[in-house]
């Protein structure tokens, strides 16, 4: 039925990642992505035995701002590209 991403594996994300698991026919393929992939990796092993859905995993670059789009956005995709175009140019600083 739907595909979702999840970035961000820790705590909140896990539990709302194993509560998608949980409803397999609405939240058919999902994938984990963070910065530490072995943590993506081991959330999906522990879940993969007890769900129908098809879970992947992969890491992200926390340090670009390369995208492409953001999709549910309140804001415009360009706009979020932006702000974090701003934050990593003070962080450097």
């Amino acid at each position: 039925m739907s595909k979702v991403l999840v970035i961000g594996c820790g705590g909140v994300a896990g539990v709302a990642i194993s509560k998608c698991c949980q409803v397999s026919e609405v939240f058919t393929e999902l994938c984990i992505a963070s910065r530490t992939k072995s943590k993506c990796d081991a959330l999906a092993a522990k879940l993969a035995p007890i769900t129908k859905t098809k879970i992947t995993t992969a890491q992200v670059d926390a340090n670009s701002v390369d995208v492409d789009g953001v999709s549910g956005a309140t804001l415009t995709s360009g706009r979020i590209k932006d702000a974090a175009v701003k934050c990593l140019t003070q962080a450097a600083q």
